[in-house]
């Protein structure tokens, strides 16, 4: 019996051999989709490649002309198959891949090339109406082509500023889940790809820092989420302090869609940090330990005024004997008064250098 008592039908056979055949072919295609965007992100863009590349790169010209003729080609092909004016319509495919990849020094020759071919291959096709609309192609392709190399630039540029700030740059879904190479991740982590896609990336953070990594509350009222974690060093497997800070990426819906994400190495700082931190707090001990007995021997050593109103020896203080006070004589008020002013100006210097030296570490420390 099924949900509300309705009886269940299995479904047929064939149904299920469909359904296992559709979810391979459209995994297969996901695969190829994969595979030829990371490779067009790494060659062209320059996103996922293993080093930095220049504004002035991309795909080399030999590559360039390859892809540019074997479209042409292509498209020739498919014309002289249809045997037919409307056959010249598959050439400004292939005018439009001449001028993104090629520029203009591959979109112009194709273009004059496609009208030569149509002047004495396609004899009813208006050359003019043909020749005007395929030099508009190519002019918007043209357009195109400057505008996605100052993007490319553009990427380039913050790359190459982002690879100076942090030790790597991550992007991952809305759960954390990396689909794409990346190389600087890579090298920090010591993990080839796709061993750490997905959610596997997390097995180089320690046990103790993963729950640092989810937000505290909703995600898209999330700015920017800053967490101290602890990554495994591939060279001696000892773990190291890293600063991520992740930034949500929202979609028309405000809902998160990406995390785009950078880790800074701060082990050496982290550890200047704690140390400076020991070292002030051992200061301020000994200092609060020395204004305690300082204060307790000025207490001692504070004069008191007697009855008749002179300073002299506190009352409370037992009376030497008459032949201490005959060596000492009538100014033993005086001389306990110098001790105590004494006592005082110590303090104030000891004071005064603790707190001098203590600045100090602090100033070295947050240059450090």
């Amino acid at each position: 019996m099924g949900v509300f008592g309705i009886r269940g039908v299995s479904p047929a056979p064939n149904v299920l051999n469909w359904a296992g055949t559709f979810l391979q072919v459209r995994t297969m295609f996901e695969h190829a989709w994969t595979g030829l965007r990371d490779r067009f992100s790494s060659s062209v863009l320059g996103t996922t490649s293993p080093s930095v590349p220049g504004l002035g790169g991309g795909l080399s010209r030999p590559y360039r002309l390859a892809v540019a003729a074997g479209c042409w080609a292509l498209a020739l092909a498919a014309a002289l198959l249809a045997a037919s004016p409307w056959g010249t319509l598959f050439f400004f495919p292939a005018l439009m891949v001449a001028g993104v990849f090629g520029g203009a020094e591959l979109a112009l020759p194709a273009l004059l090339l496609t009208l030569l071919v149509c002047r004495y291959r396609f004899a009813g096709v208006d050359l003019w109406l043909f020749g005007g609309a395929a030099a508009v192609l190519t002019l918007l392709a043209l357009a195109g082509r400057e505008m996605f190399r100052e993007s490319r630039r553009w990427g380039v540029r913050y790359r190459r500023l982002l690879n100076a700030m942090s030790s790597a740059v991550t992007v991952s879904d809305e759960h954390g889940r990396i689909g794409r190479p990346h190389p600087e991740l890579e090298k920090l982590i010591g993990m080839k790809w796709p061993s750490y896609a997905g959610r596997r990336w997390l097995a180089a953070v320690h046990p103790d820092d993963q729950k640092a990594l989810l937000p505290d509350g909703p995600s898209e009222d999330v700015v920017l989420q800053r967490a101290e974690i602890r990554l495994k060093d591939p060279r001696n497997g000892d773990w190291r302090w890293h600063l991520m800070r992740a930034v949500p990426l929202t979609g028309a819906d405000g809902e998160v869609d990406e995390w785009i994400s950078i880790l800074t190495d701060i082990h050496d700082r982290k550890l200047a940090g704690e140390q400076q931190a020991m070292v002030i707090g051992e200061a301020r001990h000994r200092l609060k330990n020395l204004v305690t007995i300082i204060g307790i021997a000025g207490e001692e050593l504070a004069p008191a005024r007697t009855r008749s109103g002179r300073r002299g020896v506190p009352e409370a203080l037992p009376r030497p004997p008459a032949c201490a006070e005959r060596r000492v004589g009538p100014g033993a008020g005086r001389q306990l008064h110098d001790r105590w002013r004494r006592a005082r100006w110590w303090r104030r210097r000891w004071r005064r250098s603790l707190e001098t030296d203590s600045a100090r570490l602090s100033f070295e420390a947050g240059r450090g």
